[in-house]
């Protein structure tokens, strides 16, 4: 029989004001946050919930705790502007409109909606809202990081059985430090005022605001003497390789580059018949344990030069690179011929606050990232047979990797910064391509998945980091953080054709287990639901 819901019952969100009002003020965003791109990261935390615990009380702790953290991060009660160029900056207006939203929906009653055992039991398969059949655990619409957009935006869901927690801030006011920071403070607020509520009695003090020095953006907007002309600009930019200036008098010629950006994977003969479902953006998971992870550490290091240490890390993405490499270029065989003649380039984002001079705290909150940028021939990428000839390939590609990461140009990351204060039009630059794939490692933001919310949630089961309102990439990697016993995982997006070369390659079966790939668990608890019916 059929469910009928109302959906404005399940659904609302309460506005919340930090606990003491905060000082109105405008944040300008910096240079290399201007050049981030448009989109609202969202680390995603899953709690089993006992059959006796109140999600009421619950939210409410959640909301409790969500003033203490915007009054301590004041910046996360702002929404975004922008001016005549398109440069943006947080304003943080004056008390009651200082604030952010924290949405709630209860799907617990949904039987059309899948149970926290169906999710965890098919690993918790939120990748991109989409066709995953989960857009229900993100608010609707979803912010695009436009003139008016908040800073964070939070939604936390009951499904039967459990809590999921989608925590996304937009990426013009910071990168993997700010993540970390607002979960991390979160779950600590959280703790405490669950804690405080058991025994009767109210959190802590009010909190430290975070020191002024740690949102300080003067380093990342440097001030300099503006091209006197958009020919100067256009001379000037050409310093630098691995980026393109956005040039307004030939926006087709921009297009142009953007198309050809990524590189397309190659159709068989029977496949051109279905390019346009092969070629669509999909994404899955692949989890690493962390005996296979040391192993296939340890047979690149034995490969490599005498006194070379390659990271774990490296290797890891060494092997990534790799296997995506031929998901893209193998068609029933070996790599294609003309594939292994050209070049395949890696980027990575990588931090770059200990290489500023002089370097800027850790615990920057501001976004302080560059591109990292390795290439190499498509001969490096070619199928071997033997596991000595794969491990020595690996270690080649490895070693690429590692040397790129000291190789980095201070001199050249601060002219970009300062010529995209002066470009007609922000963004003003853009990474120069054609791209393999984008690596960013968030192995490092193990703390969230350790941090304590309190009595009665605990620590996450997973982490999940989903594409949400945007399109997947069509070559992107994401390093997933540590689990506690070592276990990592890896995101990976891109066309459909590649993902299932991937999912069916050999080497990839031999280290690694596929999690999931476009699965849509909705679907599943439909089936299910549909069968109790007849029964």
């Amino acid at each position: 029989m059929a469910v009928q819901r109302d959906e404005s019952l399940s659904a609302r969100s309460v506005w919340i004001e930090p606990i003491v009002p905060l000082v109105p003020q405008v944040i300008e965003c910096s240079a290399i946050e201007n050049l981030c791109a448009h989109v609202y990261p969202s680390p995603t935390y899953f709690w089993r919930l006992q059959p006796d615990q109140d999600v009421e009380t619950l939210f409410g702790h959640f909301c409790h705790a969500l003033s203490r953290l915007i009054y301590q991060q004041p910046h996360l009660a702002g929404s975004l502007r922008q001016d005549e160029r398109g440069a943006f900056s947080v304003e943080i207006p004056p008390a009651p409109n200082a604030g952010t939203r924290l949405y709630f929906r209860d799907l617990s009653t949904d039987e059309l909606f899948p149970t926290f055992d169906q999710l965890e039991r098919n690993g918790f398969p939120f990748a991109d809202g989409q066709n995953d059949g989960l857009r229900k655990l993100a608010p609707d619409p979803f912010p695009s990081s436009e003139a008016g957009d908040p800073v964070i935006v939070q939604q936390l869901s009951h499904v039967h059985g459990g809590l999921i927690l989608v925590s996304s801030y937009t990426h013009l006011v910071g990168d993997l430090v700010q993540a970390i920071q607002l979960g991390v403070s979160w779950a600590r607020h959280t703790r405490d005022v669950i804690a405080a509520a058991m025994h009767g009695r109210s959190p802590a003090i009010v909190p430290e605001q975070i020191p002024r020095a740690l949102l300080d953006r003067t380093r990342m907007l440097p001030l300099t003497e503006a091209p006197k002309d958009l020919a100067e600009l256009r001379k000037k930019s050409e310093s630098l390789p691995n980026w393109s200036l956005i040039d307004p008098a030939d926006p087709e010629a921009t297009l142009e580059d953007m198309r050809n950006f990524m590189p397309k994977a190659l159709l068989s003969a029977s496949e051109q018949s279905r390019e346009s479902d092969l070629r669509k953006p999909t994404v899955g998971i692949w989890r690493f344990s962390l005996s296979d992870r040391m192993a296939l550490h340890q047979a690149a290091q034995q490969a490599a030069p005498s006194g070379v240490n390659l990271s774990s890390i490296d290797v890891l993405t060494a092997f990534i690179w790799k296997q995506f490499f031929l998901a893209k270029y193998s068609v029933d065989g070996p790599v294609d011929k003309d594939a292994v003649q050209h070049q395949s380039t890696l980027i990575y984002a990588g931090d770059v606050r200990s290489r500023l001079d002089p370097a800027l705290p850790r615990a920057y909150m501001g976004a302080a990232v560059d591109f990292f940028r390795v290439t190499l021939p498509g001969s490096n990428f070619a199928t071997k047979t033997s596991f000595e000839d794969q491990a020595k390939q690996l270690t080649a590609i490895a070693l690429a990797i590692r040397q790129s990461n000291s190789s980095w140009d201070r001199d050249q990351f601060m002219t970009m910064l300062e010529l995209s204060m002066h470009t007609p039009c922000v963004p003003g630059f853009v990474p120069r391509g054609p791209m393999e794939m984008l690596t960013t490692d968030h192995t490092r933001a193990a703390p969230l998945l350790s941090a304590d919310w309190g009595p009665g949630l605990g620590r996450s089961l997973a982490f999940r980091e989903p594409y949400l309102g945007r399109v997947c990439p069509a070559g992107e990697a994401t390093l997933l953080p540590f689990y506690e016993n070592g276990d990592v995982e890896v995101m990976i997006s891109g066309e459909s054709i590649a993902l299932s070369r991937l999912r069916a390659n050999k080497e990839m079966q031999q280290w690694s287990t596929c999690r999931f790939v476009r699965y849509n668990v909705v679907d599943e608890a439909w089936s299910t639901h549909a069968r109790g019916t007849k029964l």
